[in-house]
């Protein structure tokens, strides 16, 4: 598309506005939460938008991703110079929803090993 790079990134406006958790515990979970609201990958900057001063607060959150990804609760990508990270139920249940859909199709899809009268 004309004017869009891959470095930037979809802005996720938040449903609610919260103070990010001052509490390490708190900020655990405040993330996991978070991220187990989409199917979505999220970056840093992304997370950060979602907290009233989550942009004073991106090394800490950057610092819990790692964490969340070390007790496999996260998976964690990079593309070009930008970390994404994701919910492993998340992204699980994207896969399997995908492998559903391509074994048995929706009866409005032909799939290719039915014969069908014509």
């Amino acid at each position: 598309m004309e004017g869009v790079t891959e470095s930037e990134e979809i802005a996720i406006a938040p449903a609610e506005v919260k103070t990010f958790p001052k509490q390490p515990k708190d900020q655990l979970a405040a993330i996991r939460d978070l991220l187990r609201t989409s199917n979505n990958p999220w970056t840093i900057a992304q997370i950060a938008a979602q907290f009233k001063n989550g942009s004073k607060n991106k090394s800490a959150i950057s610092e819990n991703l790692e964490r969340l990804e070390w007790f496999g609760i996260l998976y964690c990508y990079e593309d070009g110079q930008i970390r994404y990270w994701q919910n492993i139920e998340t992204q699980q249940a994207g896969k399997m929803r995908s492998q559903l859909v391509s074994k048995f199709p929706s009866p409005n899809q032909q799939s290719p090993h039915r014969n069908h009268p014509t």
